[in-house]
């Protein structure tokens, strides 16, 4: 979020934008190419995870992360994950007026996320009232997802629920920068 959120703001202030608006081709092409080099640095780290819980962990005498079986669900879902980062990012860029801004509000909106979403405590003890709130953070969706996949053996067609919330925030997402790049004249 801090590196895309910044680099799309640093470009609308430098005037990076409008010199791109120049070549020949569509603004969002350039949004498009962006989109698909964070979305594989995204996978990458994804892929990286996975090795340090394949490779790693038996060495540091704990336990060895098994991979699901269903190496498709897992790689779309992994590939719908990192949309979602790349998609917030552009969002949180596109609204911030600063790079300053943009990784304060991508920080601090992240870490509300993880919060509410079961990252830092489990949803299972929360309260009653925390845990129908936790289910608006992406967080959750995420994670009952690769729960699904490591723990319960999903399939996609298991995964339609994550999936699809999960594609109705790269949506907002996307229709949110688009908005707010079309205000500012950007695009």
């Amino acid at each position: 979020v801090i590196s895309l959120g910044s680099n799309v703001v640093k470009e609308k202030v430098s005037g990076s934008f409008v010199r791109l608006k120049m070549f020949p081709g569509s603004f969002k092409t350039v949004l498009i190419g962006k989109t698909l080099l964070f979305l594989f640095i995204g996978i990458l780290q994804i892929i990286f995870l996975l090795l340090i819980g394949v490779f790693l962990l038996p060495i540091l005498g704990l336990p060895q992360l098994i991979i699901p079986s269903n190496l498709i669900a897992l790689f779309f879902f992994s590939l719908l994950v990192s949309l979602s980062a790349v998609t917030f990012s552009i969002a949180v860029g596109s609204l911030a007026k600063t790079q300053e801004q943009s990784n304060g509000m991508g920080a601090v909106l992240i870490m509300i996320f993880a919060a509410i979403g079961g990252i830092w405590i489990p949803v299972f003890v929360m309260n009653e009232t925390m845990q129908g709130l936790a289910k608006i953070s992406p967080f959750y969706w995420c994670l009952d997802g690769f729960y699904g996949l490591f723990l319960k053996g999903s399939g996609i067609k298991e995964l339609w629920k994550p999936i699809c919330i999960l594609g109705i925030f790269n949506l907002i997402c996307i229709g949110i920068s688009a908005a707010k790049l079309r205000t500012d004249k950007i695009v």
